[in-house]
């Protein structure tokens, strides 16, 4: 069970949004102050490094730079997004954006280091999109006027093209082997499954039982990992971000960032 303290009046009648959450927050970010540290700092470089791309880059929505920023962009807000979630102890909340902060990951790097590759997939998985929403407006029982009903059927008419595959894009990028990390966050967070619904059961794994419900802000360790994760996935976009860019002005603070990483992580792909 999550220790007591945690588990008050004020959080059982209205759990992670209670008026005493201040008190959790403080405890969580206090014992991982060093994981705190670094997550802001790295959030305080990459916004930096974006904000600074406003006046700099503009084009085409398929442009190299362009998706760099939009990549980026919506890196930020799932990054601090995260970071909301683990302050407050919301670990399953916190892996699933961290699947997110992945595959943004894995793009990023992919328009940095092979973008030649990677954009066409991306506009086959546009066109794959459309046809499937195409799709199931056409199976769905729904009175469509005469022009949405021709431009569905000019959808299914045309090309099918094709949905990202992860471990492809991971591939195409120097993160390829944190490709395991992100199937591992599939299954025991993002989605419904018998491995994600063992985040809320207290068990016992010598008799291979289990004695109540998983109720309340997650513990140390488990907010330090999940940190670890998303800094590892954040470090990964700001490089890349930094490379499809070509801006160097923030090299120095990435570095550091880096380094300061590598003393703190522990983790490794299994």
């Amino acid at each position: 069970m999550t220790d007591q303290w945690t588990l008050n009046e004020s959080f059982f009648g209205q759990g992670f949004i209670s008026p005493s959450i201040d008190e959790t927050i403080l405890h969580i970010t206090s014992e991982n102050k060093d994981w705190f540290n670094l997550l802001r700092d790295i959030n305080k470089v990459l916004q930096a490094a974006v904000v600074s791309g406003f006046q700099k880059h503009h084009g085409k929505t398929m442009d190299l730079e362009v998706l760099a920023m939009f990549s980026a962009l919506r890196s930020l807000s799932n990054f601090q997004s995260v970071f909301i979630h683990l302050e407050r102890g919301m670990i399953v909340e916190a892996r699933i954006l961290i699947r997110c902060l992945f595959e943004n990951a894995f793009c990023m790097g992919a328009l940095a280091e092979n973008p030649d590759k990677f954009i066409p997939l991306l506009y086959k998985d546009n066109v794959a999109a459309k046809r499937g929403q195409a799709k199931a407006l056409r199976q769905g029982n729904h009175s469509l006027d005469q022009d949405i009903a021709t431009a569905v059927d000019e959808i299914l008419a045309g090309e099918k093209g094709r949905h990202l595959n992860w471990q492809e894009v991971a591939e195409m990028s120097s993160l390829g082997h944190q490709y395991l990390f992100y199937k591992h966050l599939s299954d025991d967070a993002m989605h419904y499954s018998a491995s994600s619904l063992k985040r809320y059961i207290i068990s016992n794994k010598e008799t291979n039982s289990w004695s109540g419900y998983k109720f309340g802000p997650g513990k140390k360790a488990e907010v330090a990992l999940a940190a670890n994760l998303s800094a590892s996935a954040a470090l990964g976009i700001l490089i890349g971000f930094l490379q499809a860019t070509k801006d160097s002005s923030h090299d120095k603070e990435a570095n550091e960032l880096l380094d300061r990483f590598g003393s703190l992580s522990s983790l490794k792909p299994e």
